[in-house]
């Protein structure tokens, strides 16, 4: 499931009025370049979720003759009232076994389908493709120990585990989403691991980007041109 139903306020803020999951990057929307990522790692049962009338249109457009032309389906979803950024994948509960949710306004050459053999093979509630991201601190960082002063680093980028945005949901966690919508990402992690439930960690260092405002656009298509053997999947 390709999750297409952000506001856009970053995005309209930074003076672009295109929904965020139709803004172009190397001449593709970024709803499209997912599809065919998916498409890619043989996935062929496709959903979209959005709220906006011209995601709606490309979806089932564009993008449906995209996935029938690859021999799958796209399903689209109105959310017709804001379910979150994960509760449309309660829809799908009790339809599959394992549910793979992207963002649209993420772009990344991860290895999807070895992410979707990493759950199957250890079948948690669910899995998260992680990172690690760097963030600068604006200060000197010390390292003190009984009030000596080891180490003086001048404005680290100290190294943190993030989400990468993409999900494997197990039934348990799609069972949850069933019932609380709207709900969001972190919220059902955190019911699973109070219900005791396994998460696993699919750590990764492939290329990725959160497209959010107009800079990032640009950054994504630099992203694309440096990295063109991993995104093997936007080549015609």
């Amino acid at each position: 499931m390709v999750m297409a139903g952000g506001r856009g306020t970053r995005m309209r803020a930074s003076k672009i009025d295109t929904p965020k999951p139709l803004v172009r990057v190397a001449d593709t929307s970024v709803l499209a370049h997912n599809v065919a990522a998916l498409l890619h790692h043989g996935v062929r049962d496709l959903h979209v979720s959005t709220s906006d009338p011209q995601v709606t249109a490309e979806a089932q457009g564009a993008c449906t003759t995209q996935a029938v032309a690859a021999g799958g389906t796209l399903t689209v979803h109105v959310e017709h009232s804001p379910l979150g950024n994960m509760g449309a994948a309660g829809l799908l509960h009790g339809r599959c076994d394992a549910l793979m949710v992207v963002f649209a306004d993420n772009l990344t050459a991860l290895d999807l389908g070895a992410m979707l053999r990493h759950h199957a093979a250890t079948r948690p509630a669910a899995t998260l493709a992680t990172h690690v991201h760097r963030v600068p601190v604006p200060y000197g960082a010390l390292e003190v120990t009984a009030g000596q002063v080891q180490r003086y680093t001048e404005k680290p980028r100290l190294p943190v585990v993030v989400s990468s945005g993409v999900y494997v949901w197990g039934p348990a966690a799609l069972a949850w989403l069933a019932g609380h919508a709207p709900a969001g990402a972190s919220a059902v992690v955190s019911e699973m691991l109070e219900a005791g439930q396994r998460v696993e960690a699919f750590a990764h260092d492939a290329p990725w980007i959160d497209i959010n405002d107009a800079t990032a656009i640009d950054r994504a298509e630099a992203l694309l041109e440096a990295h063109p053997a991993a995104f093997t999947w936007t080549s015609p």
